[in-house]
């Protein structure tokens, strides 16, 4: 990937070392003024990432003038681009930042190179690689997931929300902690403006007709790590270009290109074929869908954010607490092992949907 698409600014002129002190105060709220900067720590599950955005939405209206960055793996980075709100992206593969090695010295003069006032760890397992990351930043605040080795290099260790409830309570959790509302904030993905009209165009140029549905079918293994089947999802995809005037899109976060190749196998129908690399381009993809078919899958939730139309196949193993409880535009279909769907009642809903 070129560098110039990926904005890595290790280092601001007037920016000066802050190494960690563990017995740096700090107080809860108060930590963020204006003009701070925090740091995000990403995880690898691409929806603790989307979880977070309530909060960094409720600081920018809250505070003025906090500048957001992230710190996260390559394919992470990609998805970060199609939003807006970070000012830095810096790009770590743990596996090569072990303490000591070249990578980490390097990793430790880019973060502390930076003025961070906050870090915060996303997610709500503990990660020791990336408590490591949030002492290296020096931030006076290291907020992240409770076990017993945490300190010091995190200082402020949280008890993540009950399981039973949608992960978008981890933000109000970190807001409350921080002194800013977030209750009120809809989960939201804002997509960079100049992208999303980008990729509107380029998809007007391949699917003239606007007339003409955009439905994205996801196939990939969803949240309890489960997937409905080719055969399933097929029967589902291969209905409704039957009845409805669309177009078919496959996206999906999933790394495993045979999950793609065995459903696009299926269908009756060649699927629109727009080039989609990275995540970039398959959540500016899934922003131009009028409706997103898929199971518990990363771009379900993206599609809650998104406000994409959703149907979604939930299977035994996925809990309720998965659904997006604020999503204004979803249906969900519970399918049970070896029961056939109901193609009447997912149309029911896909019309609801499309009305």
């Amino acid at each position: 990937m070129p560098s110039s698409l990926l904005r890595r600014l290790l280092g601001r002129a007037g920016a000066s070392p802050n190494g960690a002190v563990a017995g740096e105060a700090f107080s809860l709220p108060g930590s963020l003024q204006p003009g701070a900067r925090v740091l995000l720590l990403a995880s690898d599950d691409l929806t603790d990432l989307l979880f977070a955005m309530p909060l960094v939405e409720a600081v920018h209206g809250a505070i003025e003038g906090v500048e957001f960055g992230l710190l996260c793996d390559e394919r992470t980075s990609h998805l970060a681009l199609s939003t807006d709100r970070f000012a830095d992206v810096l790009v770590v593969d743990p596996q090569q930042a072990g303490s000591g090695s070249a990578s980490h010295r390097e990793l430790q003069e880019a973060l502390q190179g930076e003025s961070w006032d906050v870090a915060i760890l996303l997610g709500q397992d503990p990660d020791p690689d990336r408590d490591e990351f949030a002492h290296l930043s020096g931030a006076t605040l290291r907020m992240g997931p409770d076990h017993p080795l945490a300190f010091p290099r995190l200082n402020c260790q949280v008890r993540p929300p009950s399981s039973e409830s949608y992960p978008y309570g981890r933000a109000q959790l970190w807001g409350r902690l921080l002194g800013v509302n977030v209750d009120a904030r809809r989960l939201h993905w804002r997509l960079a403006p100049k992208r999303a009209r980008q990729m509107g165009q380029l998809v007007h140029f391949n699917k003239p007709r606007k007339q003409q549905r955009l439905i994205g079918i996801d196939p990939g293994v969803g949240k309890a790590g489960t997937r409905l089947g080719a055969a399933n999802l097929g029967l589902i995809a291969n209905h409704l270009s039957r009845t409805i005037d669309s177009r078919t899109i496959v996206l999906t976060a999933d790394e495993d290109p045979t999950v793609v190749d065995e459903f696009v196998g299926v269908l009756e129908n060649t699927p629109l074929d727009l080039p989609r690399p990275t995540l970039l381009e398959t959540v500016l993809l899934l922003n131009e869908c009028d409706l997103l078919v898929s199971g518990n899958t990363d771009l379900l939730h993206f599609a809650a954010a998104l406000d994409v139309p959703a149907l979604t196949v939930f299977a035994d193993a996925d809990a309720d607490a998965w659904i997006p409880d604020r999503a204004e535009r979803l249906e969900v279909v519970r399918a049970a092992r070896g029961e056939a769907l109901d193609l009447a009642e997912i149309m029911d809903r896909v019309e609801r949907l499309l009305a």
